[in-house]
């Protein structure tokens, strides 16, 4: 892993973030490296995280959420963030970080605003039925969804990219069975909403299908299988 995620933890340092991964084994689960960033930033390193196939090559890739990302000047960094993600490819060693790649909104549809938390949420799967896995983005701050397409030229891509607005912000994927793509989830805890996206080359929407009464959490965090 290179020198941008292996830099020292700082104890007493809040909300600097740090991935540990355990390697799974016939004896059970083994401590590997730990990820993160080089300076403490209160950056939220790894706040959310995704895991799928973004370059096609039979090997699973990781997507770590950093939504305290600062980018614009003089922001509170523990309260509120640009927000970026980080991808680590992995290879037949594992993850490494030869060919890892940092995002925020300035390479993608949207504008990056001190409030966004973009990566607060991140799911990882086949949307278009292509056969490598495409990457749903949360922005809290937009009440929005970014989902960038994988490619087996090099992973997750700017091309195509995609901006949900006004669905939420909490995501999930639903995979399918064969090479049918997979369905998008989308919930708004603040109104209750939960939207599926039918899979399709242009991530069309759905029609909300469930919605909570009341003022609640409904839908703050998802989970699929």
């Amino acid at each position: 892993v290179p020198d941008e995620f292996t830099g020292a933890r700082v104890p007493g340092a809040d909300g600097n973030g740090v991935v540990q991964l355990y390697h799974g084994s016939p004896g059970g689960l083994r401590p590997g490296r730990e990820l993160s960033l080089p300076e403490p930033s209160s950056d939220r390193f790894g706040a959310s995280l995704a895991a799928g196939d973004f370059d096609a090559d039979g090997r699973d890739d990781l997507a770590i959420g950093v939504p305290g990302e600062g980018l614009t000047p003089g922001q509170r960094a523990m309260d509120y963030g640009d927000g970026a993600l980080h991808v680590v490819y992995g290879t037949r060693n594992g993850l490494r970080g030869a060919r890892s790649e940092m995002w925020t909104q300035r390479l993608l549809k949207g504008e990056p605003r001190y409030y966004d938390r973009f990566g607060a949420s991140l799911a990882a799967g086949d949307l278009d039925g292509d056969g490598d896995a495409d990457l749903a983005v949360g922005v809290p701050g937009e009440n929005s969804v970014q989902v960038m397409p994988g490619s087996p030229r090099g992973g997750l891509s700017r091309h195509g990219d995609v901006r949900i607005k006004k669905q939420g912000s909490v995501v999930a994927i639903l995979p399918s069975r064969g090479k049918r793509p997979a369905t998008l989830v989308i919930a708004a805890p603040d109104t209750g909403t939960v939207t599926y996206v039918p899979g399709s080359r242009n991530f069309r929407l759905g029609e909300p299908r469930r919605k909570a009464s009341g003022d609640g959490l409904f839908g703050h965090a998802l989970a699929a299988r």
